[in-house]
């Protein structure tokens, strides 16, 4: 996934102390958690960073496994 804009961008300036930390690494906790609710199992990375000095923001998805629903009758 590549987007520009993003209210981490407008609203957050990196100190240069903390220029190592990935500040909008929560966007991506965010997008696996809500694909975990649809049984899918992802590893979600952040690939460019604006706040970084990237030209864009890049966040890489990999589904890693799918679950199978388990229903009352199936037990």
């Amino acid at each position: 996934i590549t987007f520009n804009n993003s209210p981490f961008n407008d609203f957050v300036e990196l100190p240069t102390q903390y220029q190592s930390l990935i500040y909008s690494n929560l966007l991506c906790g965010v997008i696996e958690g809500a694909l975990k609710m649809l049984q899918l199992i992802v590893k979600v990375e952040y690939i460019q960073d604006v706040l970084k000095g990237d030209p864009i923001n890049e966040i890489k998805i990999t589904l890693t496994d799918v679950l199978e629903e388990l229903y009352e009758d199936d037990e």
